[in-house]
């Protein structure tokens, strides 16, 4: 059987979950662990050399390493109705990088709402030490925050980006449901930005207290709740409850 490698509170992992999802492309689903799990990583991918991140989406010989090629595929061998329809193929590609920049421009606000948060740093060492030890491992925590930073290029990214990015999502939408017309990958892909701004809700994308509250920006969610309110009406019509 065909096996997803995520983070499931991850805007990348969710996209392909939701386009695997959306084809009906049946699947086992690993979790991945930041910092300690990229050994495991390697060895089941077999991908020594790359960077360890995910999703992962790989099925026999087939070992895509990106939420997009995984889409593209799931839209070739999946059931449901297409998200990439060749007329639209250019706006979409321009949809997905607008969403890269985005993304990974919130990240790095996330990163650095972490750093910040006592709570969140505890609950990121919950695979490797009992409640009780946590606290004294806080340094430890907070080293694996900075190699995300530093894994990610955090510091060449600027934290205005994922506000141009949903400015132009507000001008390209003018009160519609679909960027395209009709529901597409370019969709999925900018809706999934704005789980850096208000995490959809669990029923969707069950996530730590935590995780929510280092993901939310205040700010940009009521800058944008318009944005929020248009994500959550396409998950309340396509998205499927976990």
């Amino acid at each position: 059987m065909a096996t997803l490698l995520t983070l499931p509170y991850s805007p990348w992992s969710e996209r392909a979950r939701f386009t695997l999802s959306h084809h009906g492309i049946v699947h086992d689903t690993v979790i991945h662990e930041p910092v300690v799990g990229e050994l495991a990583w390697r060895w089941r991918t077999g991908a020594w050399a790359r960077r360890a991140t995910v999703p992962v989406f790989l099925d026999g010989k087939t070992k895509l390493f990106d939420s997009l090629d995984i889409a593209k595929y799931a839209d070739r061998v999946g059931t449901g109705t297409k998200l990439f329809p060749p007329k639209h193929a250019d706006a979409i590609d321009r949809w997905n990088a607008a969403s890269e920049r985005a993304l990974a421009s919130g990240r790095r606000r996330s990163l650095v709402r972490i750093l910040g948060d006592e709570g969140a740093l505890e609950d990121n060492l919950a695979s490797l030490a009992p409640q009780s030890m946590r606290r004294s491992l806080l340094p430890i925590a907070r080293i694996g925050v900075v190699f995300m930073q530093s894994k990610y290029d955090a510091d060449r990214i600027s934290d205005d980006t994922i506000v141009e990015e949903l400015e132009g999502l507000r001008r390209a939408l003018e009160s519609r449901a679909h960027l395209l017309g009709e529901l597409t990958y370019a969709d999925i892909a900018m809706a999934s930005v704005l789980q850096m701004v208000e995490p959809v809700s669990n029923t969707y994308v069950p996530i730590k207290n935590s995780v929510r509250r280092t993901f939310r920006d205040a700010e940009l969610a009521e800058r944008f709740l318009d944005l929020v309110q248009w994500r959550d009406a396409l998950y309340a019509r396509y998205g499927k409850a976990r």
